[in-house]
This record gives structure tokens, C-alpha cells and sequence, in this order.
């Protein structure tokens, strides 16, 4: 009885392994006649959110850094990267990605090729994500700011998300669970108007409060580069959530001197003494903008914030945090799948904040 059952199973796995060889041969067949340039730009740029030739170049500097395949059946470099493009541009699951037409893959593959394509982007960031340090550079930003929302002086829209992590195992476990209770890292971007991408923080488990997250990017990143410029977490601001909001304090220095001694800075609020404070120390609490936002001063006639805020989407599984990853290592931010905005949306709204030729930033009918 013994010797049927095992010459039964040993059956069942030689089945197994003729389906999985057949399998292997038709997702390599499938492989070697789809094309992922022959597809139109739009769907093109839905499936791997980049360009064809934005797509080429990536490509190409990403192939010095990736393993190079050694059997003649191997996935070559150019199928893992277009494959990975997916995963991060979908945020869906290995297996789901493989079983797409144009990547037919085995998760084993898809999750093989993560880690290769993911080094290998980490090698390349740091010559395509770069916090601006020239005066050419941080005024081209802030040009675009202005131009399309009013503001002066803002050279980033910094916000942080939750990104959900496997539990890692180490001692230090409880800091990576975050207010809702589940493990996250805590991962800081700051972007420009077009969605460029300045830095990235993603040093901390999700149990660091985003103040603490920004704090300590700031001593790398804000007082080394940036002077007199000050930034504020919008999350205190109502309705105006998603991102923090960086002023010139000159502008509102000198429109509180030259306008009656403070008159428009007494409209901004009530208190007299965030008043002299500001004068004296050039500080603009947080509660001006809360006064502003509720008296509707930040809001066109609609209603709608003039602080543009894009939607956001996560991944919608969770992804494994590795135990050796060093603290430095922003590889696990590649995970994170930022929409792109609407700009026709955009366009329709309206701005209410104007400034001057002289430069002075102005509210209208504020007293």
C-alpha cells in the first residue's frame, strides 16, 4: 500500500514538473514576441508612468548596475526593468505583475529582479534626486511656484506617508508601528511643482512623529542650502493637508513695516504678540495661516484651497523592510507610487493672493 502511494505522489510531481517546464516555455515564448514600445504613448505612460524615451535613458544607465544575464535563458535587463516600472507604477501584488502579456514572469522572478533593478536605481538616485544648492536653480523653482499659485518664495512641497512594512525582526520592533497600529516606515518627500522629486527621507520607522522626521532632514538639508526662508506643516492648517508650505519671511516683514505699522499683519491675527514677535524675530507662527485659512482668505471664490494638493495612492501590499538595510538606505521610498496630477484641473483654479511690482505680498479687502 505504502509503495502505491509513493509511486502515485512520484507521479503527481513529474506531472508538476512537465506543466511548470510547458509554463516556462510559453511565458518565454510570450517574452520574446511582445514588445513593450509597440504599445501607444498613453497606455505606454499608464502601465510604467514614464516615457518611451525617458524610459530608454533609464534603461540604459540602469544596465551598468544590474547583474548581467548568464544563461541563454535568462530574463534579460531590459524585461526586468519594465517589469519593475509596472509593479511600482501599479502597486499590486509580484504574482499579479508576472502574469501581465508583456512581462510574463514567475513571482520568483518578479521578486529576483525587485531587488536588482531597486540597487540598481539607488546607484543612479543620487544624480537624478538632488535638493537645489545653486541661486539658478532654487529661482527656477520657485518661479514655477508663483506662477501657478501665487506664492512667493516656495522652493518645495514636502509630505510624509505611512508605508507598510512586514514586521522586521529586531529588538527594536516597536519603533517601526505607527499611531494606527501597524508597521510602517515613515517616509519624507519633498517635490517640486512638476511632481520632480528634491529629497528623500526614509530613515525613520513609523513611530517617529513628522516632526521628528523633518527635524532631522533639516540639518542636512534646509539649513545647509536654504537661508532666509522659513517652513511650516500645512497638516495644522485646515482643509490644506497634504503638504508643508515654505514663505519668504521678507515678504511679510516688509508688507507688515510698510502698511500702517502692522495693519495687514493684525488682519493676518488678533494676537498682538505673535505680532511683535514676528517683527522682532522675523518668526510667522502657524496660527496665521489657521486665521487666514478660516476667514477664507487662502480659497478662491469656489472654495477651493489655492495651496494645490495632488492625490496620493499607496501600494496596496505590504512590503518586506530588509534586516541589513542600512539606516542611510532609501531603497524601501521606490515603493511608494505617486499620482500625477490633473493640470487641466489645476489650470481652472483661480489665485486671490496677488503681489505688487514691488514685490510686497498683498491680500486684498483684508480690513
Amino acid at each position: 500500500m505504502d509503495l502505491i502511494v509513493a509511486l502515485l505522489r512520484e507521479e503527481e510531481r513529474d506531472i508538476n514538473r512537465r506543466w511548470q517546464k510547458n509554463v516556462n516555455i510559453i511565458r518565454r515564448s510570450l517574452r520574446d514576441t511582445q514588445n513593450p514600445f509597440d504599445v501607444s504613448d498613453n497606455t505606454f505612460l499608464k502601465l510604467y508612468r514614464l516615457s518611451k524615451a525617458a524610459t530608454v535613458q533609464l534603461i540604459e544607465e540602469l544596465k551598468n548596475f544590474m547583474p548581467v544575464p548568464q544563461r541563454k535563458t535568462a530574463i534579460p535587463q531590459l524585461l526586468q526593468v519594465f517589469a519593475i516600472l509596472h509593479f511600482l507604477a501599479s502597486g499590486s501584488y509580484q504574482r499579479k505583475v508576472g502574469q501581465d502579456f508583456l512581462s510574463c514572469m514567475s513571482q520568483t522572478s518578479i521578486s529576483v529582479s525587485i531587488h536588482a533593478t531597486v540597487n540598481a536605481l539607488n546607484n543612479i538616485m543620487g544624480h537624478w534626486i538632488q535638493f537645489p544648492t545653486t541661486d539658478r536653480r532654487k529661482q527656477e523653482i520657485k518661479q514655477e511656484f508663483f506662477e501657478n499659485t501665487g506664492f512667493p518664495g516656495v522652493i518645495g512641497a514636502i509630505d510624509g506617508t505611512h508605508i507598510a512594512i512586514f514586521p522586521p525582526q529586531t529588538e527594536r520592533e516597536h519603533l517601526f508601528i505607527n499611531r494606527k497600529q501597524y508597521h510602517s516606515l515613515n517616509v519624507m518627500i519633498v517635490c517640486s511643482y512638476n511632481n520632480e522629486i528634491l529629497t528623500v527621507n526614509a530613515m525613520h520607522g513609523g513611530r517617529t512623529h513628522d516632526s521628528r522626521v523633518f527635524r532631522s532632514s533639516a540639518e542636512s538639508n534646509y539649513e545647509k542650502y536654504i537661508s532666509n526662508l522659513m517652513l511650516y506643516n500645512k497638516a495644522k492648517i485646515p482643509r490644506i493637508d497634504n503638504y508643508m508650505l515654505g514663505l519668504m519671511r521678507d515678504h511679510f516683514l516688509q508688507a507688515s513695516r510698510l502698511f500702517h505699522n502692522g495693519l495687514i499683519f493684525g488682519a493676518f491675527y488678533p494676537n498682538p504678540m505673535y505680532h511683535q514677535k514676528t517683527l522682532s524675530t522675523g518668526y510667522i507662527p502657524p496660527e496665521a495661516f489657521i486665521y487666514l485659512d478660516q476667514k477664507k482668505y487662502l480659497q478662491d471664490e469656489n472654495g477651493i484651497p489655492i495651496i494645490y494638493h495632488y492625490p496620493r495612492r499607496n501600494s496596496r501590499k505590504k512590503i518586506t523592510y530588509p534586516e541589513n538595510t542600512d539606516s542611510n538606505d532609501t531603497s524601501i521610498t521606490w515603493r511608494y507610487d505617486m499620482s500625477i496630477p490633473d493640470q487641466s484641473n489645476l489650470e481652472k483654479k483661480k489665485k486671490k493672493i496677488d503681489l505688487s511690482t514691488g514685490g510686497m505680498l498683498m491680500i486684498p479687502n483684508l480690513c
